[in-house]
């Protein structure tokens, strides 16, 4: 049995504006991605649920999966209250996207300082290529742009 191969999600928790022209970029550049994936053979997506770009790839692989019932979507959540201070309508957003995702793993129960670094590190491990949404010189998303690449894997800019 061949391996499935997998992508990973990385991007920034602040996205543009729904409804601006740039906001209609980015989710148009996802779904390419996406799609483009999946035609090169790719089954497996795997998220760390964050606001912002993690939900946003998370939905679009679920669209996706309408089209290919071989498509799956892994969550890997950094600890189980993730989701307490995310606005109204991410919370609804998030517990719909791991009702919906073939795997849901909760690295810890409880926040821990690096807790967000082990799951970019998940995310990576596991993956064979990545999609990133990367528009600041710091923070986690570069991180975990760095891991990919000293893993040697492909990176997708959007």
């Amino acid at each position: 049995m061949t391996p499935r191969k997998a992508c990973c999600f990385t991007g920034h928790r602040e996205l543009p504006k729904e409804g601006t022209p740039a906001y209609f970029q980015l989710r148009l550049a996802l779904l390419h991605a996406v799609r483009d994936a999946i035609a090169e053979g790719f089954t497996v997506f795997l998220n760390g649920g964050a606001s912002g770009f993690d939900l946003l790839a998370a939905e679009t692989v679920l669209e996706c999966r309408a089209l290919d019932p071989l498509v799956e979507l892994r969550v890997i959540v950094p600890y189980a209250g993730q989701a307490d201070r995310y606005a109204f309508a991410d919370k609804k957003r998030y517990r719909r996207i791991l009702d919906e995702a073939a795997q849901v793993h909760v690295l810890s129960e409880k926040y821990f300082s690096g807790c967000m670094r082990a799951r970019n590190e998940r995310l990576v491990c596991h993956a064979d290529r990545c999609i990133a949404y990367l528009r600041k010189p710091s923070g986690g998303t570069l991180m975990t742009v760095n891991m990919a690449v000293k893993k040697g894997i492909e990176v997708i800019y959007l």
